[in-house]
């Protein structure tokens, strides 16, 4: 998990404070607003220094399936009809 860590401050990083860190960012780009915590929630996680065992859960949308195969949920249901999507693949 260090190598998401910039090399220039990588040797005075605490693995502990990067674990914690990207499970915080995991847990606020979580697919439901109601599984994302709130801002004073990610102070407390951060400044305490624990995250309560709280996981970020699976991502619903997957790069490989097309969107109407995902949750419908998901999506916002007043999108217009001309609204598009855009698959993502490797070179």
């Amino acid at each position: 998990m260090l190598e998401f860590v910039d090399p220039s401050i990588r040797e005075s990083c605490s693995p502990t404070e990067v674990s914690r860190c990207i499970t915080v960012g995991l847990m606020c780009v979580q697919d439901h607003a109601n599984d994302r915590p709130t801002m004073p929630s990610v102070v407390v996680i951060l400044e305490s220094g624990t995250t309560n065992n709280a996981l970020p859960k699976q991502p619903t949308v997957d790069a490989n399936r097309s969107p109407r195969e995902t949750d419908s949920s998901t999506f916002d249901h007043r999108l217009s009809t001309n609204a598009s999507f855009t698959g993502l693949t490797g070179r």
